[in-house]
């Protein structure tokens, strides 16, 4: 779309700055919106005006433009959002996370602001300071899955075991089947495993399993298995890890602990069988989903006009 009519009023020189704007032609459309302001006061222009700055790597100039367009819409969360935006731009994450936060906890139910201030935190490993936030995001649908599963790994990490299963419990009973999370299935088996609750964990595992076959969970279904005397699904299981990242070292030394035990097959019963813990003990393999999938550069409204 190309204008090319002097306009002499507000609305017009707004909407031919749009125009511009949506085209990605910035320069013109941040002197489109000067010049609404000029003519006029279009409450929206110096929001513009700074995701235009941003867009073209003018970071200084976009934040002055989003600190003018916020002393007057200190009602409005979209503005910490892109502030925050521009101090992440220009390398600020400090203060970038601040804005985040400060938003966040004065617009709770704006999703998009809520989750930059637990990303922000997280990149910090403020993970006490960021859970208060991630269950905000737990109220939502947006962000849900990957709230809770920050949780449930925060809560592993700093040994809340009962915690982590009450997340993972609550998180399978009010979320609809299809939206399971795998990863998130995986800490909630791995939690049941290491409080030997092996039934559960081997519910949980076998439904990350059925999502996503990954050496982990089938490492981890073939200790639960052996712990359940299940002993073929557990060779099975150890075998499948083992094909599935061949020369690791810990799926390796279950593999051949299992088939070892396999073989002393009715000896084997009159004696008390150590736990798959005590046998081949390992740390939980995080799978860091912490980093957000996609994470824009910008945060901006992009509806039509």
């Amino acid at each position: 779309i190309v204008i090319n009519h002097e306009y002499n009023f507000s609305g017009a020189w707004h909407r031919k700055a749009y125009s511009h704007f949506r085209l990605g032609e910035y320069d013109r459309a941040i002197e489109g919106f000067h010049e609404s302001e000029r003519w006029g006061d279009n409450e929206l222009s110096f929001y513009f005006i700074a995701i235009c700055h941003f867009k073209l790597g003018d970071y200084e100039n976009a934040l002055g433009a989003i600190e003018y367009y916020k002393e007057s819409h200190e009602n409005d969360p979209d503005a910490y959002l892109v502030m925050g935006d521009v101090y992440r731009g220009m390398g600020d994450e400090e203060q970038a996370r601040e804005v985040y936060c400060s938003g966040a906890a004065q617009f709770p139910d704006n999703q998009d602001l809520v989750k930059m201030a637990v990303y922000s935190l997280l990149k910090e490993n403020a993970q006490t300071r960021a859970i208060p936030y991630l269950k905000q995001l737990l109220l939502g649908e947006d962000y849900r899955e990957w709230a809770a599963t920050s949780l449930l790994n925060i809560s592993i990490q700093q040994g809340e075991w009962e915690e982590a299963v009450a997340i993972a419990d609550n998180f399978r009973n009010v979320v609809p089947k299809e939206q399971w999370d795998p990863t998130l299935l995986f800490y909630a088996g791995y939690v049941h495993y290491r409080l030997e609750r092996y039934q559960i964990a081997a519910l949980y595992l076998e439904q990350a399993y059925r999502l996503k076959a990954d050496g982990d969970t089938c490492s981890y279904l073939s200790m639960v298995y052996f712990d359940l005397g299940r002993m073929e699904e557990a060779a099975a299981f150890a075998k499948k890890a083992l094909e599935a990242v061949p020369g690791n070292a810990e799926y390796q030394r279950r593999y051949e602990g299992i088939v070892s035990q396999s073989k002393k097959g009715l000896f084997g019963l009159f004696r008390k069988k150590q736990s798959s813990q005590a046998l081949w003990p390992s740390s939980l393999p995080f799978v860091w989903h912490q980093e957000l999938e996609e994470v824009p550069d910008i945060h901006y409204w992009q509806g039509e006009e």
